[in-house]
């Protein structure tokens, strides 16, 4: 991930359906198996700081005090990844924690309708028609 070597064992990645898929094709060229430092899984338009949280959620033990407190930026991070690998779980866990940070209507909107969380999009909605004034023009080429 953006030229950074994560040795992760697979058995964490095998409770998504992309990665478990991924794992029991077979591999045309050896050389992008992932199973060694000369041969690792690229895994392009990631980025490192968004990997190192979904793996610090992934990964977390119980030890640990149970789930990491995330900035909102780091659980954005979780949520883009989970969402894309179908890590179902953690996908729930992050909107969740994103539902209780600041976050404004338009965002709220964004967000809802690029991860397809109805709720989202319906609260932001709601939140725009009742308040005083229009859009910006800022906000009205947000939402599209």
């Amino acid at each position: 991930v953006e030229q950074c070597l994560f040795k992760v064992p697979r058995i964490y990645f095998e409770q998504s359906e992309i990665f478990r898929d991924t794992f029991t094709l077979p591999w045309g060229d050896p050389a992008d198996d992932g199973t060694s430092d000369e041969t690792p899984l690229c895994l392009v338009g990631v980025k490192a700081q968004d990997f190192r949280s979904f793996l610090r959620l992934l990964i977390s033990l119980p030890s640990d005090g149970g789930e990491p407190n995330f900035a909102k930026e780091g659980w954005l991070g979780v949520l883009k990844l989970s969402d894309m690998w179908k890590f179902q779980k953690i996908r729930e866990l992050s909107i969740n924690k994103l539902g209780h940070t600041s976050m404004d209507a338009v965002e709220r909107v964004f967000l809802g309708r690029g991860y397809g969380i109805d709720d989202w999009v319906l609260r932001g909605l709601a939140h725009l028609a009742e308040r005083e004034g229009s859009l910006s023009l800022i906000e009205a080429e947000e939402l599209g």
